[in-house]
């Protein structure tokens, strides 16, 4: 059974939720990794899901596709969708979520919204890196580590 107008309708809306109509008669193959990502959540998001399950979503991307990727996710929770993704970068659990759970060995170590939760002390303790915050705008702040690299 062939894909009927409803199907198509329901495509095109996931693809314009994800700012990715222009890439609609392109094949999987030929777009990028960013754009791939974006891709499953919108075959996800035509099915039917609003909850998202991903495991370190923004591996393998380069800076920009991150950060694209992260402004997604973060606009769709706005509308209603739920994300849960690991991540090894606390700057961008900070830009983009509301409640954080930090582990240690598979044991949760921390866990509570994210302005209170990654912190100097957190960071030190979970990663053994000191670490400086830094407020970017209201309620994003990133984390630079403390340390001086010694050049070559």
């Amino acid at each position: 059974m062939g894909y009927g107008a409803a199907d198509h309708r329901i495509a095109a809306e996931a693809l314009e939720k994800l700012g990715m109509t222009s890439l609609a008669e392109r094949p999987y193959t030929e777009v990028s990794g960013g754009e791939r990502q974006l891709t499953l959540i919108a075959r996800a998001m035509a099915q039917g899901a609003r909850v998202f399950v991903m495991d370190e979503p923004t591996n393998g991307l380069d800076y920009g596709n991150q950060i694209r990727l992260l402004e997604r996710l973060k606009a769709l929770s706005a509308d209603g969708y739920t994300f849960v993704f690991s991540t090894h970068h606390p700057d961008h659990a900070m830009s983009v979520a509301d409640r954080v759970v930090m582990m240690r060995n598979g044991v949760i170590a921390y866990d509570g919204p994210v302005a209170a939760t990654i912190n100097q002390a957190s960071l030190l303790d979970l990663y053994n890196v000191d670490v400086r915050m830094y407020p970017v705008e209201e309620g994003v702040s990133v984390c630079v580590p403390a340390v001086r690299l010694n050049r070559c």
